[in-house]
């Protein structure tokens, strides 16, 4: 579209098999290819334990014209045709129809995977939206039962408002039993964001394949885990959904600032 460009899309494959799922990775600006690279090999580390391919995104902003977060107009077609494309030319055809994990990291970032979810939640496992502004349309049914882990810095007072942001939408979620997580990244840093991050992934993809299924809930005002009283999803508005116990004491020490 006139204004907006996407520079480039990357496919990367683990070695051996055929990956089931896809890995996004999306970021507000700059190429993501450096997430994916960087960050300890957070991602990397995912994908080979998790058989993933992964798709990252770089794209050049100019001051006129519709931003990457406008998934309906045009920019989620286009990656489901990068997608499309890539799988074709490296003889993985199928992972072009393969369910998604989106990570978005800020503003367009994490607006373009929460936007795309709404559009397809039928072609997402789960999320994870870092230090970003989201939309409102992912609170609906049915996107909002997909799983959302949403990551935001909560070192300063200037953080508060987007803390609360946050935890207002969630409270409305959580009224349709939505399997959504927020945690407080008290101690900044888009590494600490990422290995959450895809500690999230991986309990959502075990709790998938489970046969029985037991998730926990956090408490964000005493740091509290417990497990979870069947499936319902209950709670005030200081309680988060966790997909799993390891994933649970994963996040307690997350949103305690330990390590």
């Amino acid at each position: 579209p006139k204004g907006f460009m996407i520079s480039t899309f990357r496919l990367w494959l683990p070695e051996g098999g055929t990956p089931k799922n896809v890995l996004l990775l999306m970021r507000d600006s700059g190429d993501s290819i450096q997430d994916f690279e960087g960050f300890n090999k957070v991602w990397q580390n995912l994908a080979r334990e998790q058989n993933l391919a992964v798709v990252t995104c770089s794209f050049e902003e100019k001051k006129e014209g519709p931003s990457a977060a406008a998934v309906e107009e045009w920019s989620g077609k286009m990656f489901l045709d990068a997608l499309k494309k890539l799988a074709a030319e490296a003889g993985k055809p199928e992972l072009a129809e393969a369910p998604l994990l989106m990570a978005g990291s800020f503003g367009r970032g994490s607006q373009f995977v929460c936007n795309f979810t709404a559009w397809k939640p039928e072609r997402v496992l789960a999320v994870s939206a870092n230090e970003g502004r989201f939309a409102d349309k992912v609170n609906q049914r049915p996107a909002c039962q997909t799983p959302f882990l949403f990551t935001q810095e909560d070192k300063k007072p200037e953080h508060k408002k987007y803390v609360d942001k946050y935890l207002e939408l969630m409270t409305a979620a959580r009224r349709r039993n939505a399997p959504w997580c927020f945690a407080g990244n008290v101690r900044g840093g888009q590494s600490e964001a990422a290995f959450l991050g895809a500690n999230f992934f991986t309990a959502v993809l075990q709790q998938n394949a489970a046969d029985k299924k037991m998730t926990w809930l956090g408490n964000l005002r005493d740091k509290t885990i417990t497990p979870a009283d069947g499936d319902k999803f209950t709670g005030t508005k200081d309680t988060v959904w966790l997909p799993d116990e390891d994933f649970a004491h994963t996040w307690q020490l997350f949103v305690s600032g330990k390590e």
